[in-house]
């Protein structure tokens, strides 16, 4: 898709791809109604890769925003979510290279390999903001940040603002964090 406007109104999924969904602009409104447990009923959906090089996103889901079974990078574009379920989610990498995002959801970002290297996120969640965990076995489990800024806002309870179920590393960029628990990892962390 490289531009034009979609206004999408669906009980299951928005846009589902069986393979790979690239997207390099247009404006996109999204709203799913489904029963996430009985149904799929996310925003953008694919099997193997989502790629998003620009573009506006409005999405509201009952299940989650973005999902891909495989990976997901975004390079650029601003997005806009409120979900129910997982703002971004990926089995595999979830790689967030530039733009503008903002999610409120039950959990805001997950993979099994989280990779932030530039940008502009803010999280508000009610279980983690970013997690990885084991659902591929094409990556190690692990959250990278390199750049950014990222501002994550927790809810109350036993919520974590950052993670992983294996490695955490920060090697660059600005990490807000609002949490009574603002980061949890099984592995090796490093600053």
């Amino acid at each position: 898709i490289n531009g034009g406007t979609y206004n999408i109104n669906s009980v299951n999924d928005g846009l589902q791809a069986e393979t790979n969904l690239t997207i390099k602009g247009g404006t996109f409104t999204i709203k799913t109604t489904g029963d996430a447990n009985t149904d799929s009923a996310k925003g953008l959906k694919t099997g193997l890769l989502i790629t998003i090089d620009g573009g506006t996103y409005n999405l509201n889901t009952t299940d989650d925003a973005i999902h891909s079974n495989g990976n997901i990078i975004v390079n650029n574009g601003k997005i806009t979510i409120n979900s129910k379920d997982d703002g971004i989610h990926a089995d595999g990498m979830v790689e967030i290279n530039n733009g503008t995002i903002t999610i409120t959801a039950a959990e805001g970002i997950e993979g099994t390999y989280v990779k932030i290297n530039g940008g502009t996120i803010n999280i508000s969640a009610t279980d983690d903001g970013i997690n990885a965990g084991k659902k591929s076995t094409a990556y190690a489990v692990k959250i990278e940040i390199n750049g950014g800024s990222i501002t994550i806002k927790m809810g109350q309870g036993d919520t974590d603002a950052i993670d992983s179920n294996g490695d955490l590393y920060i090697t660059g960029g600005t990490v807000n964090i609002t949490a009574q628990s603002p980061f949890d990892y099984d592995g090796t962390a490093k600053y």
